[in-house]
């Protein structure tokens, strides 16, 4: 027996080495097929053959492939991927066929994929345009008269059409007679789960995602609805241990690498935070979240040069509220007092309701010798429920 356990304790630790995450500059063509840049994605692949029996890779170059017209190119990377895994490239294929306008082909492939694992859902083929020559023909009229797709399936359509048009009390209604009936689908509950996040519902979304996750545990996007949903909750621990489930799953999905980034800041390991920041800017040096995450576990590092610099440059694309208010409490950590005012002022010209940063503003302007306009200000910050402001208004405004 103890031969037995060691056993089993060798394969698992051979399992965990061979399990190694990606490098993060192994992301670099999935950044650029999801920016347009799908020459860059051939191109790179053309000159890098690691991971070559990978699906997730081939996927990318037929999408590449077939976003630039090369039609013969992309079905061949489709080939490739069906040597891996049988119909995985199916819906890929129907797309293809149907921008050549062989609607023969694209008719068969179809009728493969929907008896297959991989079958395209009743909203996708409705309202993806690659599939839209497809709807309206009396081939796919000929196809919703048979069983291919289930009365259930049909249901669940329903009521992602009634979720992507923000009728969220009717998509609960229905997603909930749809789990009276069979309470064993997962795409069942994790579409109760959006919807109740949707609704603000977070004891419910969670309940619902656990389950979806309990009947299946393959689909990294489960995980990382969960993530999200935990970030919602301020539940970082459990976000940050989900999102590294996602990646596992998903490993070139790259918002999951900026979801992680940001609960790393949350969770206070800020080295490693800003480690990551920084093999991702290298891929997307504009990227203003990327910055703003970077500039506040420098921040909260005590960093505050290096922050300073970092949320500047975040300035260059967007300016957004958030950054101001990190922006103003950089020059307040270092004494700027002035320059702290301004930023707070800039936050609540796109905010004006927020009485934390009245707070944060009135001591600031204190700070320069303005007790009067501090005053005033945490006069605002106590209309709008801030606890700072009042304490600075006990304190200073007799």
């Amino acid at each position: 027996m103890h031969r037995l356990f060691l056993f089993i304790g060798l394969l698992c630790f051979v399992y965990l080495s061979q399990a190694q995450p990606i490098k993060t500059s192994e992301l670099y063509p999935f950044v650029q097929l999801q920016q347009g840049n799908f020459q860059e994605v051939l191109t790179y692949f053309e000159t890098n053959n690691e991971n070559h029996h990978n699906i997730d890779i081939f996927l990318a170059q037929a999408e590449a492939a077939y976003q630039l017209g090369l039609y013969e190119k992309a079905l061949a990377y489709c080939r490739e991927i069906e040597k891996i895994k049988v119909n995985a490239s199916t819906s890929h294929q129907v797309k293809i066929y149907l921008k050549r306008n062989d609607y023969v082909y694209a008719q068969k492939l179809l009728l493969k994929n929907l008896q297959s694992t991989d079958k395209i859902s009743l909203f996708d083929l409705f309202h993806d345009k690659a599939y839209e020559k497809m709807v309206n023909t009396s081939f796919l009229d000929s196809i919703l008269k048979t069983n291919l797709y289930s009365a259930t399936e049909r249901q669940i359509y329903r009521a992602e059409q009634l979720f992507a048009e923000e009728n969220f009390t009717e998509a609960l209604f229905l997603v909930q007679e749809i789990i009276s009936r069979n309470n064993n689908l997962h795409q069942a509950f994790y579409l109760h789960s959006k919807i109740s996040t949707s609704l603000n519902d977070y004891k419910k979304a969670l309940e619902t995602i656990n389950k979806a996750i309990e009947i299946t545990k393959i689909p990294g996007d489960y995980f990382y609805h969960r993530a999200k949903l935990y970030d919602e909750m301020d539940d970082d621990a459990s976000a940050l241990a989900d999102i590294e489930k996602a990646i596992y799953k998903k490993p070139y999905q790259v918002n999951f690498y900026l979801l992680k980034a940001k609960l790393l800041l949350e969770v206070g390991r800020y080295n490693e935070s800003i480690s990551l920041v920084d093999d991702l800017l290298l891929l997307m040096p504009q990227n203003t979240s990327l910055l703003i995450i970077k500039a506040k576990s420098l921040y909260h590092d005590n960093k505050l040069l290096e922050a300073l610099t970092t949320i500047n440059k975040s300035f260059e694309q967007k300016q957004l509220k958030e950054q101001y208010e990190l922006r103003g409490d950089i020059y307040s950590a270092t004494g700027t007092w002035e320059y702290a005012v301004s930023d707070y002022s800039m936050y609540l010209d796109i905010n004006p309701f927020n009485g934390d940063i009245y707070a944060k503003k009135g001591y600031a302007r204190l700070k320069t010798g303005d007790k009067e306009g501090a005053c005033y200000d945490w006069k605002k910050g106590k209309r709008y429920g801030s606890i700072e402001a009042i304490n600075y208004w006990q304190q200073y405004c007799p």
